[in-house]
């Protein structure tokens, strides 16, 4: 019975250890999403500024580009500022092994 018990506790802790890790990747991929959008709407705006003075792009369309671009960087403020990350994602002692 005590071999139960112990099986039982030890597929728990399990259990919750790889729901913490499952939450720190949510977070880390939704970080990642938000650089990966900011830095391509970014490259975008820049290259249409440029286009722009070389007359091959009007001025409403960099203004849009540049504020998709703002949008972008406020998204990736908020996935990384305002989002405090899962417990998990502390320092956690590595596991030791028997």
């Amino acid at each position: 019975m005590l071999a139960v018990a112990a099986l039982v506790f030890t597929n728990a802790s399990t259990s919750e250890e790889l729901i913490d890790d499952a939450q720190v990747l949510q977070y880390a991929e939704s970080a990642l999403g938000a650089n990966d959008l900011a830095l391509k709407a970014l490259t975008q705006a820049v290259l249409l500024a440029e286009d722009e003075l070389l007359g091959v792009a009007n001025a409403d369309t960099v203004a849009a580009a540049s504020l998709e671009a703002g949008r972008a960087v406020a998204e990736l403020q908020t996935a990384t500022d305002t989002r405090s990350p899962p417990p998990a994602a502390q320092a956690r002692p590595p596991p030791t092994r028997s």
